[in-house]
């Protein structure tokens, strides 16, 4: 099955040229959902625009934000933005799969600093990075993304859940309760991974 889009094989280049930032203004990135309901390669392929949007502007689309850790620098994994075939750490790749839309959902707008910052462009870092505060304050929903799920994660996440539903005064007795021991355990390990 051909691209839906046409890809131009290349990095970031030109990207960020078509128009600077005004003052108050973001990037944001349009991810595209998926066009059908199978696991071809072609519907794992992650399409996707930058949008401006101004952070001023109470009428502009609401936008979420992506909060993840960069991961390896190995840049294997790519998405098309734009029409360029864009080289992206893996970490992201995989936020990226996880998040984007399904059949017949509505585009994600999400501001990604990777792709939303021109990275080769040390202004417009400085001043986006300044903006950060504002940018997910302002973002409507924040996810949070550390890696793909890991032996123990799920335990971990969830004694964090348990914990979180606990009145304060009964954390003692959900503390004494039985298989414990490995959840804490396992959010230990969590802790101390090297990110």
């Amino acid at each position: 099955m051909a691209p839906r889009h046409p890809v131009a094989a290349s990095n970031c280049d030109g990207l960020y040229k078509a128009r600077d930032l005004v003052e108050h203004e973001i990037r944001v990135i349009c991810v595209e959902p998926c066009t059908s309901d199978d696991s071809s390669a072609e519907s794992q392929v992650i399409y996707c625009h930058l949008m401006h949007l101004s952070l001023k502007d109470e009428n502009a689309p609401k936008y979420a934000a992506l909060s993840y850790t960069w991961g390896s620098e190995e840049q294997s994994n790519s998405i098309v933005l734009d029409g360029h075939r864009v080289y992206v750490r893996e970490n992201l790749a995989d936020a990226l799969r996880v998040l984007k839309p399904k059949t017949g959902e509505a585009p994600l707008l999400i501001w990604i600093d990777a792709l939303s910052i021109d990275q080769t462009n040390e202004k417009d870092k400085n001043r986006q990075i300044k903006m950060m505060r504002h940018i997910f304050r302002q973002a409507e929903t924040v996810h949070v993304w550390i890696e793909r799920e890991f032996p123990g994660s799920r335990d971990a996440f969830q004694f964090v859940r348990d914990v979180n539903l606990c009145a304060k005064g009964d954390l003692v007795v959900f503390m004494r309760g039985t298989g414990r021991e490995a959840q804490l355990e396992h959010l230990r390990q969590f802790f101390y991974k090297e990110y």
